[in-house]
């Protein structure tokens, strides 16, 4: 039978579609593919849905929320951080922190660096539901810059070599975090 293909084929072949610029058939084949547990599909499905972007179609958040959903039940860091972040904003139709939390906790634990680097900065000036502690915000950071971000690494430099509230001008700190990563700025 046509039909029996595999989760990978019906990818395959949704992405083929995608290519000839058939977003219908594309769409079709891509919820095939997410029906037999594909989570390239779903991650595909839930930006389409959520920007409308290739595929030039009307967003729709609830369907993204639903396949970031799928897709971070079945394991995806990315999906799990996508869930978080629709909680924070009111593209899951509303703002619910606690949910929010829960799907970052999550993506975090698996090693999603840029979590671990927003969950400091949270903490660090007390958003998204987030109680405002700048200790736990440092080791948040500082998990973040173990991780590989350099983005945490120059929040932390910058905060401390200017000031930046809630970090106080500590020269001997920024140098430590240099040294510490070995950082030798951007260019």
């Amino acid at each position: 039978m046509a039909d029996e293909k595999t989760k990978e084929e019906w990818y395959q072949l949704a992405m083929e579609a995608e290519k000839e610029k058939k977003y219908d058939l594309a769409i079709e084949y891509h919820k095939k593919a997410t029906n037999l547990g594909n989570v390239e599909s779903m991650m595909r499905l839930a930006f389409v849905y959520e920007y409308g972007y290739p595929y030039n179609i009307p967003v729709h958040l609830r369907s993204a929320y639903e396949y970031y959903k799928k897709a971070a039940e079945s394991g995806c860091v990315e999906a799990m951080y996508k869930m978080g972040e629709m909680h924070f904003t009111v593209l899951a139709n509303g703002v619910d922190y606690t949910a929010g939390h829960k799907w970052w906790e999550k993506a975090a634990k698996e090693g999603h660096i840029l979590t671990m680097f927003l969950i400091g900065k949270y903490h660090l000036y007390g958003i998204g539901g987030y109680v405002k502690n700048f200790d736990t915000a440092m080791k948040w950071l500082e998990k973040a810059a173990n991780s590989g971000s350099i983005d945490a690494v120059e929040f932390v430099i910058d905060g401390y070599k200017n000031g930046n509230q809630p970090f106080y001008k500590d020269n001997g700190m920024a140098q430590k975090w240099i040294k510490k990563y070995d950082y030798k700025g951007t260019k």
